[in-house]
Parts: C-alpha cells; structure tokens; sequence
C-alpha cells in the first residue's frame, strides 16, 4: 500500500498511513495518489520550477548580466486589478518595447538584445504591485548581425530614458485599449468609462517618475534566474504563510474561547460539560517527510502477518 509503513507499539504492530508519504503533494482520501499539478496549487509546481530555471541556465552567454525592474504606479496598479489580461499584456510589450528600442540606439548600444522578463504581481506585503524582472545580457548582436556590441562595464542602458519611453509608449497602449473598450471600470473608477474622464486621469501620470532599476547583480545572473523561478510557478502566497496566518488565527479565536469561560465561570455558569469545538484531536503518529498527521488503518498481534493490500480489477495493489 502507497505510503504504508509500521512502528511497534508495545506487544502490538500498528500499520499507520500517510498520505503525504510518497510525494509533496496527494489527495487526502487515504487511498488514490494524485498530484493536481494545478498552476494556483502551493505545492504541485516545484518540478515545473526547476526545469524553467535549468532552461533558463542553459541560455545563458559568457557575459555580464544585468537585473532590471519595471515598476508601475500606484494608481495604474488598482486599476489594473480588474483590467489584468488586458493590463498585464501591456506591461510586457511596453517594456519589451523599450528595452529593444533604446539598446538599438547607436547612441547607446546600437545592437539588437535579448531579455527573459517575469510578471510579479504581488509585493512582499501581500498587495497588489505588478512589475516586471528582467535579466538581459550586456550587450547583443550589431545591427547588421557580424559582430557582438558589448556595453560600458558596470552600465547598461540609462534609467532616465528607459523609464521615460516605458511611460510613455505604456500609456498609449492603454489609451488605445480604452479606445478599442477593452477596459473595464468597478468602483470608483467608474467615471474613467467616460473618454474626457480618462484623459484628466492619464494627465499626472504623464508627469511622474516611473521606477526603472538596472544594475549588475553581484551574484551573477544565476542567482538573479533561482530568485525568479521561485515566483515563475507559484501563487503569491506561500504555504509556510497559510500555516503561519491558520495558527494565528487559531490562537486568537482559542484566545476568544478562553475569555469566554473565565467570564461564564465568572458568572457562575455551568461550564463542566462545555467541549472547546477549536481543540485539535490528539496526534498519536507523524510522517516523518511532511510532517502530516497519520491515521491508525490497520492493527494486528506481535507476528502475525500484514493483510495484503488489496487489488484493483486491473491486477495493481
């Protein structure tokens, strides 16, 4: 049986089951051994993960790399909340864009490049920051394909004209997508349906800074490919955040239910046969892999011999 295994207990053998036993992750019915491979799942993506990561590492060139952040403000970012195919498939053509136009400026590379961008669309305060990573190589192909153009050490291409040209070539691709009414407006933004109303908006946004990093990472691109494949294949919540934020609140509402006893005892009410409904059953076994809590399926005297597991019409255990 799949994740079976047997301890001792006195002059008795007991069979416990796991059903995080074989692999990360399984489905909870004690018998089938699935793994859902959903892209949103907490724990199905890490496989996919690293072979992104290996992929990526082989493409790698002899070369320098630089590390660059596209960020987009705050405003766009709650409108872009609702508006996230449409928004989002801006965000990468606006920075692809600048990227391929200004390193092809024989005023500043004058070649044509190649980058590896990554969406994040979550800050580390679990709210909602899209913004784009790239990795790209100093330097790229001449013009004309014959040779390698490589940039000044240590600088790549200037953040005051990248960010200048990402504003600008992203705003009117979001006006033309308002325009071809690809937008939708909730809330408060429900006056930006209206063009004029749109235009006011876009105003003082032509006129802010835009947040465009790019330096030189001081571990080497592979550093900055394992940062990112970390996110490439993963909901922004992490399983170690679930458990921390079920066990506060569990402890708040164990809180709740503690405060409510002293004051009924207080009170003189008869507390004897009260059961707290958030007290968590007793765990005799643990899995020693995940951690799990195993469940008795099975028990049996000191040498007598496991049942066999039983068959499925196609002859499998």
């Amino acid at each position: 049986m799949t994740g079976s295994w047997e301890t001792s207990a006195g002059q008795r053998l007991v069979r416990v089951y796991s059903p995080l036993r074989s692999t990360s992750h399984k489905a909870r019915n004690g018998v089938l051994s699935i793994t859902c491979r959903d892209r949103h799942c907490l724990k199905c993506q890490a496989s996919a993960a690293r072979r992104w990561l290996a992929a990526r590492q082989a493409d790698l060139l002899p070369v320098d790399y630089y590390h660059l952040v596209f960020t987009l403000p705050a405003p766009i970012s709650e409108f872009a909340y609702y508006n996230k195919s449409v928004v989002y498939d801006i965000l990468f053509k606006a920075v692809a864009e600048t990227l391929r136009t200004i390193a092809a400026d024989p005023r500043h590379l004058g070649a044509r490049i190649g980058v590896t961008l990554v969406l994040h669309t979550w800050g580390s305060a679990m709210t909602h920051h899209p913004h784009v990573h790239g990795i790209v190589p100093g330097g790229g192909l001449s013009l004309d394909g014959e040779r390698w153009v490589a940039c000044r050490p240590g600088f790549f291409l200037p953040v005051r004209v990248l960010s200048k040209l990402f504003r600008r070539l992203f705003l009117e691709k979001l006006s033309d997508a308002h325009r071809a009414d690809k937008l939708q407006f909730l809330g408060e933004h429900q006056r930006l349906a209206e063009t004029n109303s749109f235009s006011d908006w876009l105003k003082p946004l032509r006129q802010c800074k835009w947040v465009v990093y790019a330096k030189r990472p001081f571990a080497g691109p592979a550093a900055v490919l394992a940062y990112l494949s970390r996110y490439t294949h993963r909901v922004a919540i992490a399983n170690t955040t679930c458990k921390d934020n079920l066990a506060q609140a569990r402890e708040l509402l164990m809180g709740e239910k503690t405060d409510e006893s002293t004051d009924a005892a207080t009170n003189g009410a008869d507390t004897a046969d009260s059961s707290d409904p958030y007290e968590q059953p007793h765990t005799t076994y643990v899995c020693p892999d995940c951690g799990a809590p195993m469940f008795i399926i099975d028990t049996f005297l000191g040498g007598q011999l496991p049942r066999a597991p039983h068959t499925l019409s196609g002859g499998r255990p």
